[in-house]
């Protein structure tokens, strides 16, 4: 296996100074950015390397890349700050932020006696690190991942998030495991209760066969039917035809069409014909 090889330098930092693993220090110095612990990453790829200049050994073996998102807390606002190709070393004391790295996508990097300043393309102020014990340490913390499926969640909401499945599915997952993270929470109702299940599986009731009543009067009710199109047109080239019939009588009116946007048409015919023979 070929391992990526990547040459970083450091800013000093004075013996003894304690400074975590969380923290993340801009340094001019070096040539990407490191971080320490894998759970910082969005997203993570398994890529082994060789990094030089990290301890009195010169190198320091590196165990993939990926993104991470820091939250930058400048004058109480707080910002993220997408990080790509971050390398994840686990045995570095601290995070690595690289301010080459940053100018090199279009930052702009200033600096005073006890402090740097890193501003956007736009010119604003989106990363501020203040000097302590010969270092610069960033005001920055890696930013959470939003509420995952990991936090404990009733049976409903596991209903929803996987899919609409069953109960017994849902507790099949969580016998054999083939997913990680899913955690039910005990005093959560056990009975999953989903409107929109209800209504994918209803049903209608079947119409009668049979009418079980009639129009009291002829025209109270009437049946509309459109049939079309038809391959052979008629005489004067219609295309379809409506029926309408009489609930009361079973008197049965047609009218032929040419195209199916003359259906509304006839249907105010149909009506006003109503209206002006029976005066309803």
């Amino acid at each position: 296996m070929t391992l990526e090889r990547h040459y970083v330098t450091f800013a000093s930092r004075e013996p003894g100074s304690r400074i975590g693993k969380d923290e993340w220090i801009a340094d001019s110095g070096a040539s990407t950015h490191l971080a320490t612990k894998r759970e910082m990453f969005r997203d993570y790829n398994l890529v082994p390397g060789i990094v030089e200049g990290i301890d009195e050994t010169n190198s320091t073996r590196s165990y993939g890349r990926g993104m991470v998102i820091i939250n930058s807390k400048v004058n109480g606002k707080i910002i993220p700050i997408t990080l790509p190709n971050v390398i994840f070393i686990p045995d570095m004391p601290n995070c690595i932020l690289s301010t080459r790295r940053i100018c090199i996508a279009g930052a702009r990097l200033g600096q005073t006696k006890d402090s740097i300043q890193i501003f956007n393309e736009s010119d604003n102020l989106v990363i501020e690190a203040q000097q302590y014990n010969a270092v610069y340490i960033i005001n920055a913390k890696v930013a959470p991942e939003k509420e995952t499926i990991n936090s404990m969640i009733s049976w409903n909401k596991a209903h929803w998030h996987y899919g609409h499945i069953s109960k017994s599915s849902l507790e099949t997952i969580i016998k054999n495991k083939p997913v990680n993270g899913l955690e039910i929470d005990p005093n959560s109702n056990p009975n999953i209760s989903c409107e929109d299940c209800l209504e994918s599986k209803a049903v209608h009731i079947q119409f009668p066969k049979n009418a079980t009543s009639r129009g009291d009067k002829p025209r109270d009710l009437t049946h509309c039917d459109l049939w079309g199109p038809y391959r052979q047109l008629s005489l004067k080239k219609e295309n379809y035809f409506i029926s309408f019939t009489d609930d009361n009588t079973r008197y049965v009116t047609v009218r032929y069409l040419k195209k199916k946007d003359d259906v509304e048409t006839e249907i105010k015919n149909y009506i006003e014909w109503i209206k002006t023979q029976f005066e309803r």
